[in-house]
């Protein structure tokens, strides 16, 4: 699936996820607090992991739609997508962002402008995120872009051995 570039303001825009990214994603996500507030991110994080992440959502992209969040130079920052795609049904969104980055509203914007293209150009009437209790972070971004919270998960994960409870939003259109 082709990926139009999705420009959110002067500073930020969204397109392709590239080979070349390979070099930011692997700085940014050895960052132990991105790593603790998600689930399918390893810590350390390699370049073999972004080989393996990348190969995994290019070879079901009628499944995956993933952008790189950029500043204006075009050097990624972070990355938002939809995972589990189901054609004119539901999508779960998934992000993160570099840690210098955080606490600006980029995220917020960019889950913003991934949603409304989900809804226009993948036809989904559901988006739908699964977040851990205790990311506060992820549940301000969330609720910011209309995302309703449905329930608590109990011990929905396990993360280290440890059985985690996850919020569940969704936005609907």
């Amino acid at each position: 699936m082709s990926l139009s570039k999705i420009i959110i303001n002067k500073d930020v825009f969204l397109s392709e996820l590239n080979e070349s990214d390979e070099k930011n994603v692997v700085i940014y996500l050895n960052e132990k607090d991105i790593y603790k507030n998600t689930l399918r991110i390893p810590f350390p994080y390699h370049q073999e992991d972004f080989k393996f992440f990348f190969s995994w959502i290019s070879k079901d992209i009628e499944k995956n739609c993933v952008w790189a969040i950029r500043n204006h130079d075009g050097k990624l920052i972070g990355v938002v997508g939809f995972h589990n795609i189901i054609r004119n049904q539901k999508a779960e969104i998934g992000y993160w962002l570099g840690k210098p980055y955080w606490g600006k509203g980029i995220m917020t914007a960019a889950v913003k402008a991934a949603s409304a293209f989900a809804f226009e150009s993948l036809g989904l009437s559901r988006i739908y995120a699964c977040v851990f209790l205790k990311n506060i972070a992820s549940t301000i971004v969330l609720e910011k872009c209309g995302f309703e919270l449905e329930g608590i998960l109990k011990k929905n994960v396990k993360k280290d051995g440890v059985f985690l409870d996850e919020k569940v939003y969704a936005l609907v259109k």
